[in-house]
């Protein structure tokens, strides 16, 4: 997957919020519940794929991206505003391209949506895999 929605928060009801949501988290962490190393989550979180185009295909994650705030818009809305949220971000994984310049731009309609939900943007970059699969 390459463009992912998560969300965050310190104190806030994590089960009641997904109660009213109309898409499904892929992971979900509580406050309190052990880690995978047997420490306690300090926040609860929670990541729900918006995109499952390849890294290589940033446009087809922003048309992904701008289809699902269109269809799950209340749901959206419900996160934007439900308290003890800390954080709402939308992080699109692009591979790194092998040009001298490398710019994703994204459009003011996808900018506007996630203004208008309180989401903020993240780009993470990955290293090339070459075409025989071994890492770069």
């Amino acid at each position: 997957m390459s463009a992912v929605l998560r969300v965050a928060g310190l104190d806030f009801e994590i089960d009641r919020l997904l109660a009213q949501l109309d898409f499904s988290p892929y992971l979900i962490r509580r406050r309190g519940e052990l880690n995978f190393s047997g420490r306690p989550h300090e926040f609860s979180s929670f990541n729900a794929e918006v995109s499952g185009a390849d890294m290589q295909a940033a446009e087809q994650q922003i048309m992904d991206a701008l289809a699902f705030m269109q269809r799950h818009e209340a749901a959206l809305l419900v996160l934007s505003e439900f308290p003890g949220v800390d954080d709402r971000t939308l992080d699109f994984g692009i591979e790194e391209r092998d040009v001298a310049h490398h710019v994703d731009s994204f459009p003011y309609e996808l900018l506007a949506a996630l203004g208008r939900f309180r989401i903020n943007l993240d780009v993470s970059r990955y290293p090339r895999t070459p075409e025989d699969g071994t890492p770069a």
